[in-house]
């Protein structure tokens, strides 16, 4: 960048080294190892943000589980009430059909 610097009555044109460009090796390295700072710093946000999310996604998963160990031994329980009550139903089929054997009209529905 050139800068207008007033000198005397006459005026010259002066580099003066610019930020964006530096001129010595070390300013170059001090603006890359700023830069590499702040990447430093964006992965290191990264980094803690993905460890929030995995942590918070473990929980969840453990929820879940919990959840469908509960689910399946409901099925469970249902499956083991619906035998339970087929058995009872005929049971009561059984005991049914047995005491309309005992009358003559009904001797057609006995099976035996």
């Amino acid at each position: 960048m050139c800068t207008i610097i007033a000198n005397e009555l006459n005026y010259e044109l002066v580099d003066v080294p610019s930020p964006c460009s530096p001129s010595t090796p070390l300013q170059r390295i001090s603006v890359e190892y700023e830069a590499l700072l702040k990447d430093h710093e964006d992965v290191k946000k990264k980094l803690e943000a993905s460890k929030a999310r995995n942590k918070s996604l473990s929980m969840e998963m453990k929820s879940l589980k919990s959840q469908v160990t509960v689910l399946l031994d409901k099925g469970k329980h249902d499956d083991e009430l619906v035998d339970a009550l087929l058995v009872r139903d005929l049971i009561k089929e059984k005991i049914i059909v047995t005491s309309l054997c005992d009358y003559t009209p009904y001797l057609h529905l006995c099976n035996i």
